[in-house]
């Protein structure tokens, strides 16, 4: 499981960087091989709901979840399981799906899911979920005009995940919507210093 979690790094960084087209490129996979599978799932339905095919990104979101609930070998580890990694992503998806569909309460809620799994889960190196859902949740709670929250979202990824660039931009805007311009330009500052090192 972790050799297919490994295998995955493209999923993850094809959506980190919105490479939609190359989620969505046909690829055989073991019927075995259930964690990459669901990682599958997950990057298509992610691209599928940015690209606003709402019933293909649902129709990934229920072949994920009919995958997990019906393969108990993946509850069996003896830190995180593939099961803990899948619900964080079948969270994450549902989330970015009830965004795509304006549904911002929901998305929060289930964002927020997202990021209390991902919290749950042991510590490891390299992470067993390295795609942080709390950018994402800002993201919904940006759009749904709570600027507040959103900046206290963003600051606690931060200290998960200091120089961010994602959650840095968020947290430069929360702040501007709030009128906080002397902060923002701060943000401005360490979001311009962080990119040099990216």
């Amino acid at each position: 499981e972790f050799m297919q979690y490994a295998s995955a790094t493209p999923i993850f960084a094809y959506i980190r960087y919105g490479q939609w087209d190359q989620l969505l490129v046909p690829r055989t996979i073991p019927h075995s091989s259930l964690y990459l599978r669901i990682l599958h799932a997950f990057g298509r339905g992610f691209a599928y709901a940015r690209q606003g095919r709402i019933a293909a990104a649902e129709a990934e979101l229920a072949s994920l979840t009919n995958i997990m609930e019906n393969n108990p070998k993946l509850k069996e580890k003896a830190f995180n399981s593939a099961y803990d990694g899948a619900n964080v992503a079948k969270h994450m998806l549902g989330g970015v799906i009830a965004e795509q569909k304006k549904e911002y309460e929901r998305a929060a809620v289930l964002l927020r899911q997202a990021s209390e799994l991902e919290e749950g889960m042991v510590y490891n190196e390299p992470r067993d979920w390295i795609l942080p859902p709390l950018p994402y949740l800002s993201n919904v709670l940006l759009k749904g005009n709570q600027f507040e929250e959103a900046e206290k979202v963003l600051r606690k990824d931060l200290t998960f995940n200091p120089s961010n660039l994602w959650s840095l931009r968020g947290l430069m805007l929360a702040q501007l919507y709030q009128g906080k311009k002397s902060e923002a330009n701060k943000t401005s500052r360490v979001l311009a210093a962080a990119m040099v090192y990216s």
